[in-house]
């Protein structure tokens, strides 16, 4: 066996190499205030997470603050839950 298929074989005891997140949207409307969750991605690194997170936190930064008083509390939830690579997803696996 080459070592570069010694490296792909992957055993019980290790974390799979990717993980599968969703990300929050915030959005407000004056008293209402919604917290959204994207549909569930399979990421393979800490950047690609990141790249995904910084989009929902920018659209939760544009569409999150404007509702009183937890838009802008829930915005800065949201933000900071993309921006530190999402949610683990608990739905069952396909």
């Amino acid at each position: 066996m080459s070592s570069e298929a010694a490296q792909a074989v992957q055993t019980a005891d290790q974390a799979p190499a990717g993980r599968r997140v969703r990300f929050e949207v915030c959005y407000s409307v004056v008293v209402l205030t919604v917290r959204w969750r994207s549909a569930a991605h399979d990421t393979g690194s800490a950047w690609e997470r990141l790249g995904l997170g910084i989009r929902y936190a920018l659209a939760s930064l544009a569409l999150g603050p404007w509702g009183l008083p937890w838009g802008p509390i829930w915005t800065v939830v949201a933000v900071w839950t993309n921006l530190t690579g999402g949610v683990p997803d608990q739905s069952a696996d396909d």
